[in-house]
């Protein structure tokens, strides 16, 4: 099998073979967010890339790889495509919306691959490999939302300590990770950008809530 190396930052400098890859990975991708992990066949695969079967047999020599293959894919391409940091807005408290509201607009934009994340929540409460994956995953989200609340902290002048911006983090996720799978589990009576306005609302109130929280924390420490 050919291998992707997730350092790449384009796929102009990707290989024929890593290209072909790439369309496999993302094939089987869409399959697993369709039809399920278990449903998922070389045959379903080769039919969604429009490739041989052959050629996906090549690179998925064992079916029982392709999820985990397909997860670690979504990982590197979650880290090398998402919003930089060096984009973020220079005020605080909006860098911290726009991080939340750039995980929802990633996720909108390819839905596949938020399908596939919460197959890996499943996996990884009975299969060790999984686990593992799915904390590598969990720790890159949260260093970049605790990397926001820090800086937000710092700008109001408020004393913190890391496991206050921890557990703060973990609720940021957590409400995050609900809010995209209510976009996709249930009917909605509104477009996209109207539903993520209204939710990037109420976590507006959630920050306030807890700044106000640390301000009262730290007068209590004087």
């Amino acid at each position: 099998m050919v291998e992707l190396n997730p350092t790449f930052n384009t796929a102009a400098e990707l290989t024929k073979g890593q290209k072909t890859a790439l369309k496999i990975l993302e094939a089987a991708g869409r399959c697993i967010a369709q039809i399920g992990a278990e449903k998922t066949s070389i045959t379903a695969i080769a039919k969604e890339a429009e490739l041989k079967r052959s050629l996906i047999a090549y690179h998925f020599p064992k079916k029982e790889d392709i999820f985990y293959k397909v997860m670690v894919h979504i990982m590197f391409q979650f880290g090398r495509n998402f919003l930089p940091l060096r984009k973020m807005p220079s005020e605080p408290k909006a860098a911290l919306s726009t991080l939340i509201a750039g995980y929802m607009d990633y996720f909108e934009e390819y839905p596949h691959y938020f399908h596939c994340y919460l197959h890996c929540f499943y996996l990884a409460s009975v299969h060790e490999r999984y686990r593992i994956l799915n904390t590598k995953i969990l720790q890159r989200i949260l260093f970049r939302i605790q990397f926001a609340i820090k800086k937000l902290l710092v700008h109001e002048k408020i004393p913190y300590n890391s496991r206050e911006i921890e557990d703060f983090s973990k609720v940021m996720y957590s409400n995050l990770v609900g809010t995209i799978m209510s976009y996709y589990t249930v009917v909605q009576d509104r477009p996209y950008e109207e539903f993520k306005q209204r939710c990037l609302k109420i976590l507006d109130d959630e920050i306030e809530l807890f700044l106000t929280y640390m301000r009262a924390q730290s007068q209590k420490a004087q």
